[in-house]
C-alpha cells in the first residue's frame, strides 16, 4: 500500500519509490512487478533517459477511495499531536478536505452505522462451504 500511496502523491520513478517508502530496492522491485502483473501499474519509457516510469492504470486509480480512507484514519488515530503530515486540498473549491464516502444514490455520507451487507446467493453458498470445512 505504501507504493500505491506514493503513486497517488505523484511518484513514478523506481529510486523515488525506494526513497519515499524506506523499503529496500529488492522489496520495491518485487512490489512493482506484482502491481504491474495485477494491472494496477503499467510501465512507460522515461522521457530523455533510460529506464521506465511506473504509472497507475485506471484500475490502480480506482484504489483512490481506499487510500484516502486510510489517510483519514491515520490522520485521526496515528497522529503525533502535530497534525497530519500533509493535507488534502480540493482543487474545485480550494479548501482543505478530508474525503468521505457517500451513498451513490442519495449522497448521504455512509458509515458502518447506516450500512448493511446482503450477501448474494453465491456468497451465501461459499460461506456455508467455508463454515462446513472449518468445522471438520
Amino acid at each position: 500500500m505504501l507504493v500505491v500511496r506514493e503513486a497517488f502523491a505523484g511518484t513514478t520513478l523506481f529510486d523515488e519509490f525506494v526513497a519515499y517508502t524506506g523499503a529496500t530496492p529488492q522489496v520495491i522491485s518485487e512490489r512493482l512487478k506484482r502491481l504491474v502483473e495485477a494491472g494496477i501499474f503499467e510501465t512507460r519509457a522515461k522521457d530523455k533517459g533510460r529506464g521506465s516510469e511506473y504509472v497507475m492504470t485506471e484500475m490502480g486509480r480506482d484504489l483512490h477511495p481506499i487510500i484516502s480512507t486510510i489517510i483519514v484514519f491515520g490522520d485521526k488515530w496515528l497522529s503525533d499531536g502535530k497534525g497530519p503530515p500533509q493535507v488534502t486540498r480540493h482543487v474545485g473549491c480550494g479548501c482543505v478536505t478530508a474525503p468521505r464516502l457517500a451513498c451513490s444514490e442519495c449522497g448521504e455520507f455512509v458509515s458502518p452505522a447506516n450500512l448493511t451487507r446482503e450477501p448474494s446467493p453465491a456468497m451465501q453458498r461459499y460461506r456455508a462451504r467455508m463454515l462446513t470445512a472449518a468445522s471438520k
